[in-house]
């Protein structure tokens, strides 16, 4: 007899499910930038000053379209621009 706790296994398929989707992203934001680090629902880009906001709406717009394989997902994202990591 093995007991499951409903909410562990829900907590783990959705955990699951995001790291599917945000290694999906990060493969279509290297496309253009250097992706440089990954923190759970976080992707870290090095990109030049001079195309900060633009790389920036471009990134955004990268991890706010549902992947083809679950076209209904929603999903959003927040993002910032710094010259450090700890600075966003």
């Amino acid at each position: 007899f093995v007991k499951i706790y409903g909410p562990k296994m829900v907590e783990n398929c959705v955990q699951a499910l995001a790291a599917l989707l945000i290694r999906e992203q990060m493969v279509d934001i290297g496309v253009k930038f250097r992706v440089v680090l990954q923190v759970h629902d976080e992707i870290v880009v090095a990109v030049p000053k001079d195309q900060a906001e633009g790389a920036r709406a471009w990134i955004e717009q990268c991890m706010v379209t549902p992947p083809t394989w679950a076209s209904g997902l929603p999903v959003a994202c927040e993002s910032g621009v710094a010259v450090n990591y700890g600075d966003t």
